[in-house]
């Protein structure tokens, strides 16, 4: 999932999370496996607030991994719980110990053409019996419109049908044990997508440039082709809870 427009307000609380699935996603994780006392990391940007909201359910150490520098200091400005880290980390690389977490989370982050390398990476940093918890765009249909095809093109996404993306994740040794479909998330998503940018260009007008620039113009050019195009009809969001399971 692309990143912007990057929030800004040095705070975070549950209510402000700004990633497809919202709190839905944290919520049925929940439901289905405990987080007290793991260790987390959490794969993506603009999630200080899933961070503390594993903080508030008393998980042991949570870190919050992102591909950016600039990404890095937006996050690192943004953090008030000092017991959480925030690393710069390439996903299929990470450089972290191996078999040390007991939940990895990754929400609207890995939806790249690589994602069978951040798999194994995923694998790889699990404890035993650990849960890789994901959620991701997918595509309701094999084919999709062109217009679709150009916007991810540009982002630089490749979303996969859910059946493709559970076979992925089988191929990396994963069982799955818990799936939802929280597709009905997405439309609050957009709307509330649509509703930053008419904020940020009141405050800002003529002024954006740069990468906030690109950012909003892609963000628009996402919620014109969910709300109004049509892409509803073929864009889902689907969440899994994988255990690890030693590979044969």
């Amino acid at each position: 999932m692309r990143k912007g427009p990057q929030r800004k307000d040095y705070s975070f609380t549950p209510e402000k999370i700004f990633l497809p699935g919202g709190k839905k996603m944290f919520d049925y994780m929940s439901l289905k496996i405990s987080a007290e006392g793991k260790k987390v990391l959490i794969l993506g940007e603009n999630s200080l607030e899933i961070a503390g909201l594993f903080k508030s359910v008393k998980s042991d150490s949570v870190i919050v991994g992102v591909r950016d520098d600039e990404t890095l200091m937006l996050e690192r400005m943004r953090l008030t719980d000092k017991s959480v880290s925030v690393r710069l980390l390439a996903f299929e690389a990470s450089g972290l110990p191996h078999e040390s977490f007991d939940i990895v989370y990754a929400q609207a982050s890995l939806c790249v053409r690589y994602r069978d390398e951040i798999f194994n990476e995923v694998y790889k940093l699990l404890k035993h019996e650990g849960y890789f918890v994901l959620g991701e765009l997918t595509k309701n249909e094999e084919k999709t419109p062109q217009f679709l095809n150009d916007l991810w093109a540009m982002q630089d996404i490749q979303p996969v049908t859910g059946e493709k993306l559970l076979n992925l994740l089988e191929a990396a040794g994963f069982v799955c044990k818990h799936a939802a479909n929280l597709s009905g998330q997405l439309s609050s998503f957009y709307k509330t997508g649509r509703m930053m940018i008419e904020d940020y260009k009141k405050v800002h007008g003529d002024e954006i440039r740069g990468t906030d620039k690109k950012q909003i113009n892609t963000m628009k050019h996402e919620v014109n082709a969910y709300l109004k195009l049509g892409g509803d009809r073929y864009i889902g969001f689907n969440c899994y809870i994988l255990k690890k399971e030693h590979k044969s």
